[in-house]
């Protein structure tokens, strides 16, 4: 069996979260053995989009692929970058005519095999309607199945019934269907029945002692006062989170899946 190993990282969050995360880069696709390497960038600048000064930061730092999701179109200025360079995808099921890709088929180094990597965002709980993710998924396959077999998602969804619901439906057709968009690591990794490796949401990268990255007291005004409040990211206490997946070639199906956190979570008072 030829296998190789996918790290996926969550949303990262603001520059102090880009810089964190090209430090470990190199060192966890080394100590891991990583041969393809995929992040979730739509909150990368100021915490909403990205920019081109950032995606060439990833790339260089090692990653093959970068994802999005609602907040891929927050910053125009990206836009040119979006329409040319194949590595940096937004979610496939955006209506037709709006800047980048969907979807790439990219070389895994150093191997002789292709990954797709498909980019797709979920409907419920947003309030701008797009294409269903799961009728969108189903016609993309049916031209990426004759190019590979091996078939990574990212999934930007909010909901974890909808997440759910579309990992029971891609089951043995795709090889690993990685959540993003919540920030919030789940602890549900798994192979599914009929071989599809999945977790409900691979977490977050940037500053963990916040709401999900923003600021703790401009978060808590929000809820206290329900009325508007200036956007702004936390600093500072900086982690890491994803998972790994490993797959086989042959197959194209996945045999393990890995949560990852850099620095590991304090969960007892004793680790203070």
């Amino acid at each position: 069996m030829a296998e190789i190993k996918i790290l996926m990282l969550g949303d990262i969050v603001g520059e102090e979260g880009v810089n964190f995360v090209c430090k470990h880069i190199p060192e966890i696709k080394k100590q891991e053995d990583i041969q393809f390497c995929i992040v979730n960038a739509e909150n990368s600048h100021q915490g909403k989009g990205t920019n081109d000064a950032i995606v060439h930061q990833l790339l260089n730092a090692g990653v093959n692929v970068i994802t999005g999701g609602d907040h891929s179109f927050d910053k125009h200025l990206v836009f040119p970058l979006m329409e040319k360079e194949k590595r940096l995808l937004r979610p496939f099921n955006y209506p037709e005519g709006v800047p980048g890709f969907g979807y790439g088929i990219f070389d895994i180094p150093n191997i002789n095999h292709k990954i797709a990597v498909i980019n797709l965002r979920g409907l419920t709980f947003f309030h701008n309607p797009i294409l269903c993710p799961f009728r969108s998924a189903e016609k993309l396959l049916e031209e990426v199945k004759t190019k590979t077999n091996l078939i990574f998602v990212d999934f930007h969804s909010e909901a974890t019934a909808e997440k759910w619901s579309f990992a029971r439906f891609l089951d043995g057709k795709v090889s690993a269907i990685a959540g993003t968009h919540t920030h919030v690591q789940t602890a549900d990794e798994q192979i599914l029945p009929f071989g599809t490796g999945y977790i409900s949401d691979v977490g977050f990268c940037g500053p963990y002692n916040s709401v999900i990255g923003m600021d703790n007291e401009t978060s808590i005004q929000r809820f206290l006062y329900q009325i508007p409040q200036k956007y702004k990211l936390a600093e500072g206490d900086l982690r890491l989170q994803g998972a790994i997946f490993e797959l086989d070639t042959e197959t194209g199906l996945c045999f393990s899946v890995k949560r990852i956190q850099i620095p590991k979570l304090k969960t007892s008072i004793l680790d203070f």
